[in-house]
């Protein structure tokens, strides 16, 4: 499923993926972390790589 969901995105779909499970959430282009409504962290693939290089 989270193949199916990555190869839509990578077409153009938006999609969002709520998850507590740290392994998915690291396949992810982007996470934003959100504890008790704030948040906390808001990353990407994209930005990190720009980073590094």
């Amino acid at each position: 499923m989270l193949d199916l969901l990555t190869e839509l995105n990578g077409e153009g779909t938006t999609i969002a993926l709520i998850t507590h499970d740290r392994d998915i959430a690291a396949r992810l282009p982007r996470r934003v972390e959100i504890r008790d409504g704030l948040v906390l962290s808001d990353t990407s693939d994209a930005a990190a790589k720009a980073v590094r290089t």
